[in-house]
């Protein structure tokens, strides 16, 4: 759950386990209305460190109509931060953002940010 009151932006995050690794739902606010964006595969883990068993962050990315939007996500202190890069297709200026969550408490079969 984000740690705001969303303006604009992604709302919700929500990750968890497949076949073949992890995946990664979005919704975000679009114009007035919430959007959801679908459900896409992590496509990068990272550890903290070489012999951690641990991802402390990941990276995944949507093709919107008419966008193209990187995640770049990691933990922290308990917050999953996500920063988005949103380049547009139709040759406009590519919006960056960064929005905080936190873990929906509760949630047992997959991670909710």
């Amino acid at each position: 759950m984000r740690t705001d009151e969303a303006v604009e932006g992604i709302v919700r995050a929500v990750v968890g386990t497949a076949k073949n690794g992890l995946r990664v739902s979005v919704a975000a606010v679009d114009g007035n209305v919430v959007a959801y964006w679908g459900t896409v595969p992590v496509e990068t883990l990272y550890a903290a460190s070489p012999e951690a068993r641990t991802a402390v962050a990941f990276t995944a990315s949507y093709d919107r109509p008419g966008v193209n939007v990187v995640l770049h996500a990691n933990l922290s202190k308990g917050l999953l931060i996500i920063a988005s890069m949103a380049r547009f297709l139709d040759g406009r200026e590519g919006v960056f953002a960064r929005e905080f969550f936190r873990r929906v408490e509760g949630s047992t079969t997959h991670s909710e940010a």
